[in-house]
């Protein structure tokens, strides 16, 4: 049987560096905060190789004496919290943390997976100190006042984890998304990033906090956002404060929603529930506004210590905290008043961060106007027309032709059970066989009924729609190349400054897909040339999804860089990857539910559905169409 033994320091400190450094970003938090916690009002992150290679954090706070530098690399060992005798609690009181850092073993467990060295210099002091916990050397030098780490090399002793790495844009993305979160949380303190000696982001101390947003999310995206006065509620000291998405701003998911507790970014679903229900009769079930929200709280009203990462937070009064969220943001929002009738909120080209924007509405009804026009001249051959409406030979020669009554001709081949199988050859064949002949009408401005032998057939609009152009997509790629189109005036996208470190990899990617996107500035991107399926729509919403692809992980473990920076191996270069990027483009291109369609459009759709390889599903896996038979409307009526 085995013993029960005690763990040596170093096994027990890559242990704890497994639960608090996942990444270079994980560095790059933790070094910040210290310096934030030592009263520092600059703080200079400087990276190479997305922070693999090395991470250097400079800072002009209090510094540390030398006595001081051997011990703040010890398992457990921080200032942060007062013994009884240094004026704090006798029980050293965990509920009363008035810093960022306190666990203590940020810095060893750095220290255990990375070739690390500090130079600090206390206040009032001549010299600064330089100690690598490495050597346990220390020794004199010079150096300003305040504190500089240096992290070369990251998991060099840890083989398994540097694997996991990701390339270093995405790394350099987290790196950039993790020091936006601090200087949105410290206004008052001077942030800057450089990667390479390039910089990335300098944020200018200020007690603005729209100006602070504009500095790291865009100025037309700060400008767009509805500011939350700060309300005052519940325990004395609860605050918040913010700013928030107007009501056709937001995304699928709840990325864009920013939570932050005295300081400290965070994720809580206290808040973000109380979030979702402000906008309640504003938004649509399953819509996810944006929101950066500031929420301060009386001494020991919040747990941080329920994380390793200090990530999650929990609230001694949830209850009192909920309704000062709710009522701050549904103020905010009835203060604006309502939406403007017609926005969309699907379509986000607008706004940097691809969240929305002030023209879209005109861009959208430019596009309609476009397309209408196109089918008006009758040319069903050449390059889709703006709106993309699949006409004639889009993907393959039609089987059929379009009835005279607009619609077409159908007949039996759909189970009650709703085996679609035959979907194709039934909206393809021609009208004059004997059969009845039905025309597609929009219903609720998402669905198209088509009458059928056998009862009603809905079609879901942007389902039908983007499984069209999903698989024109994929013939135009088997082919060899998407035909794309010069752009007389390139499209110029702002990208969010997390996302821009992204920017080349997500052009090369775009690439067989018929794009042509340059680095354009810091932030921006100039799409020379697009896929002549994309028409006149923006470009915008592609990069932009693009680029959070990459972010998210899309080819990871498919083609994606290694932490070692080699290329893995594809067994199929232009499948798992590009077809990802297929998906993403034809669900953007897609007519959205929502928008009105002509006859000739709903006539055209139904035209290019019938040639389609597999109609019943999108490329998500949704289904395009439902069948009402004939015997269940019988039977609803209540007629046998």
């Amino acid at each position: 049987m085995n013993r029960i033994r005690l763990l040596p320091p170093e096994v027990v400190n890559r242990i704890a560096a497994g639960e608090v450094i996942e990444r270079p970003a994980s560095v790059v938090k933790e070094l910040v905060e210290n310096a934030i916690d030592a009263g520092a009002t600059e703080v200079l992150v400087e990276v190479e190789d997305g922070g693999q290679r090395r991470i250097r954090v400079r800072d002009n706070g209090a510094g540390m004496a030398p006595e001081d530098l051997p011990l703040a690399f010890e398992s457990h060992a921080t200032s942060k919290l007062l013994a009884e005798g240094d004026g704090g609690p006798s029980d050293l009181d965990l509920f009363n943390i008035p810093t960022l850092g306190f666990r203590g073993e940020a810095l060893a467990s750095i220290a255990s997976v990375a070739e690390v060295e500090s130079v600090s210099r206390a206040a009032g002091t001549e010299l600064a100190y330089r100690y690598r916990p490495s050597s346990r050397e220390l020794e004199p030098v010079a150096g300003p006042p305040g504190t500089s780490i240096e992290v070369r090399n990251l998991f060099f002793n840890v083989p398994a984890r540097r694997k996991f790495l990701r390339s270093p844009p995405t790394e350099l993305s987290h790196i950039v998304d993790q020091v936006v979160r601090l200087a949105l949380g410290f206004p008052g303190i001077r942030f800057t990033l450089s990667n390479a000696g390039k910089r990335l982001l300098d944020c200018p101390p200020g007690s603005d906090p729209r100006e602070r947003l504009a500095a790291v999310a865009g100025r037309e995206r700060a400008a767009r956002l509805i500011e939350v006065r700060e309300t005052r509620g519940g325990p004395p000291g609860l605050t918040v404060r913010g700013f928030v998405s107007p009501p056709d701003v937001h995304r699928p998911d709840t990325r864009g929603q920013h939570f932050f507790v005295d300081g400290r970014w965070v994720r809580d679903k206290v808040l973000s529930h109380a979030l979702q229900e402000a906008y309640r009769g504003y938004q649509i079930p399953g819509q996810r506004p944006l929101c950066y929200l500031f929420v301060d709280v009386p001494p020991g009203a919040v747990d941080v210590n329920v994380h390793p990462t200090k990530s999650e937070v929990r609230f001694l009064d949830s209850p009192s905290v909920h309704r000062a969220a709710f009522s701050a943001v549904r103020e905010a929002l009835d203060r604006k008043g309502p939406p403007a009738a017609g926005g969309d909120g699907d379509a986000r080209a607008g706004v940097p961060g691809g969240e929305g924007g002030p023209g879209l509405q005109a861009a959208v009804e430019r596009v309609r106007a476009a397309a209408l026009d196109y089918l008006a001249s009758g040319s069903g051959g050449g390059r889709a027309g703006p709106q993309a409406w699949p006409r004639g030979p889009g993907i393959g020669a039609a089987a059929g032709a379009p009835s005279a009554a607009g619609g077409f001709s159908a007949a039996g081949g759909f189970s009650a059970a709703g085996d679609f199988s035959a979907a194709a050859p039934l909206l393809a064949r021609p009208a004059g066989d004997g059969r009845s002949a039905g025309a597609g009408i929009q219903v609720l401005n998402a669905y198209i009924l088509l009458e059928v032998e056998e009862g009603l057939l809905l079609f879901d609009q942007h389902a039908l729609h983007e499984k069209v152009l999903y698989e024109r997509i994929l013939a135009q790629l088997g082919e060899g190349a998407v035909p794309r189109q010069k752009l007389l005036i390139p499209e110029v996208v702002e990208l969010p400054v997390d996302l821009a470190p992204l920017l080349e990899e997500a052009a090369e990617r775009l690439g067989p897909l018929g794009f042509e996107v340059e680095r354009f500035g810091p932030r921006e991107a100039a799409v020379q040339s697009v896929p002549a399926v994309l028409g006149e729509a923006s470009a915008g919403p592609v990069v932009l999804e693009t680029v959070r692809w990459l972010r998210e992980g899309g080819p990871e473990g498919r083609g994606g860089r290694g932490g070692e920076g080699r290329e893995r191996e594809v067994e199929d270069p232009m499948g798992a990857q590009l077809r990802e990027l297929a998906q993403m483009l034809a669900c953007k291109r897609a007519v959205k539910a929502g928008a009105p369609l002509a006859q000739e459009e709903i006539r055209s759709l139904l035209e290019a559905s019938a040639s389609a390889a597999d109609p019943r599903y999108c490329p998500h896996g949704r289904p395009t169409s439902v069948l009402i038979t004939a015997s269940e409307l019988e039977r609803r009526f209540q007629r046998r």
